[in-house]
């Protein structure tokens, strides 16, 4: 299977097959003070994948710091890849939404999505201070 995308956004989902999001790639969250609660975060993964490649995977989502902590606990599923009949290739959309997200300090983070054990995205990003006005 292939990553077609990956980002983070404001707040995604998913409709009739197709994504939906807000405020997309982003990669600095900025915050006058920590801990900060960020109201809505998404991670948003579009997989494809061959006639051959077709049956059930087990997919893991991480959130982890610069210091390789887990941020949430680690969240495992089971996702089927189906492709039609006629076709060559399916699509799998993986969506994750946090809502009143709370990030206890500034610094480096990256969710990543593994498939079976094998990483088939990272997406890093910064909770930072916002940059002086003065």
């Amino acid at each position: 299977m292939r990553t077609e995308y990956a980002f983070i956004c404001d707040f995604a989902l998913e409709s009739a097959g197709k994504v939906n999001a807000l405020g997309i790639g982003w990669t600095r969250y900025f915050a006058p003070t920590v801990p900060v609660t960020v109201p809505n975060l998404s991670a948003v993964v579009r997989l494809s994948g061959t006639i051959a490649e077709v049956g059930s995977k087990t997919v893991v989502l991480k959130l982890i710091d610069a210091d390789g902590v887990d941020v949430i606990t680690p969240v495992e599923a089971n996702i089927e890849l189906v492709v039609e009949p006629g076709a060559i290739e399916g699509h799998i959309n993986l969506i994750v939404n946090l809502n009143s997200f709370e990030f206890a300090k500034y610094g480096q983070y990256a969710f990543h999505f593994l498939m079976n054990g094998n990483e088939i995205a990272q997406i890093p990003f910064a909770v930072v201070e916002p940059p002086s006005t003065t």
